[in-house]
């Protein structure tokens, strides 16, 4: 175990889907192990104990974590989580090959082309996924709809990301600013969220 985090924890914060290649594991970058999905990034001390891959994109990951620290927040209590819409929590694709998920097809009656429910999903254009099916592209195979933002001072933070921190003992919140990158720490590591914006209702 490296410090505080096992390969699986680390490896949440990576890219399943939907991301670059190099992120779909966790990397080494100036003796530290990172783990990001573009949008979270999480950084501990290497002990060599992990697996990891390389980064090849030439960011200078530790500037991610630059900035003053102006805050010592725990992580608030979050709200109810919102199931992907796309792959409804599973976090697996699910959409009907016969009709590609538009949940129609195409039928001859009378000499004329009508569309029809599809009979495989019968019009729902989803089916019960294999268990080998690809993960959900929307959601990142995590299940979860992606804008549930939570808002903390100045800024929103997606509660995915959150709820993700909050896993890790003695995380709180020490960076947050307007639409600048927030930052969390917890005992032998940090964790760097972008922010998000709150759509209009």
């Amino acid at each position: 175990m490296s410090l505080a985090l096992t390969q699986d924890q680390l490896q949440k914060f990576c890219a399943i889907v939907n991301f670059r290649n190099e992120h779909q594991h966790p990397f080494l970058f100036q003796g530290y192990l990172y783990a990001t999905d573009g949008r979270i990034c999480i950084r501990i001390k290497d002990d060599g104990s992990l697996k990891i891959g390389t980064a090849h994109n030439g960011i200078d990951y530790a500037k991610i974590f630059e900035g003053k620290e102006n805050c010592d927040l725990p992580i608030p209590p979050l709200p109810a989580r919102i199931d992907c819409p796309r792959c409804n929590g599973t976090g697996i694709e699910h959409d009907c090959l016969d009709c590609d998920g538009t949940g129609t097809a195409p039928a001859t009656k009378d000499k004329r082309r009508t569309l029809v429910d599809c009979q495989k999903c019968a019009g729902a254009g989803r089916v019960t996924p294999a268990a080998d099916a690809p993960p959900c592209w929307w959601c990142n195979g995590r299940g979860e709809e992606e804008h549930n933002p939570v808002a903390i001072g100045d800024t929103h933070i997606n509660r995915i990301y959150l709820a993700m921190c909050a896993e890790i003992p003695g995380a709180r919140i020490v960076r947050i600013a307007g639409t600048s990158v927030a930052r969390i720490k917890f005992d032998g590591g940090q964790i760097a969220i972008m922010p998000t914006r709150v759509r209009p209702e």
